[in-house]
């Protein structure tokens, strides 16, 4: 019997601001999208079998619209690399998330 390896991560809340940083702080460096980007480089440099979201992949606020080309590039390069995309809708995203999931090939 083989290994299977999962990346799993929670509460990614796309579309939300950054809050409670520095005033200094480069908000966009530590945005939601910027850290899906970097569950996306870590699964695929390594070679994880899938990646699992276990709720709130997406925050209420903004919902679909912000959310659907950086799922859908995210969704594109596990793909790519033959990884499974696997999330769980949480209370932020139960309506928005099966959208995507239908909208996006690999979801």
């Amino acid at each position: 019997m083989s290994a299977v390896w999962l990346l799993c991560t929670a509460d990614v809340h796309l579309g939300r601001r950054p809050s409670g940083l520095p005033r200094e702080a480069n908000t966009a460096e530590h945005s939601p999208r910027v850290g899906l980007n970097r569950v996306v480089d870590a699964a695929t440099d390594r070679d994880v079998d899938a990646v699992v979201i276990a709720g709130d992949l997406v925050d209420r606020e903004r919902r679909y619209a912000e959310a659907y080309g950086v799922v859908e590039r995210a969704a594109t390069l596990l793909r790519d690399a033959d990884v499974a995309f696997v999330c769980a809708a949480g209370n932020h995203d139960h309506d928005a998330l099966p959208r995507l999931a239908d909208d996006i090939d690999r979801l």
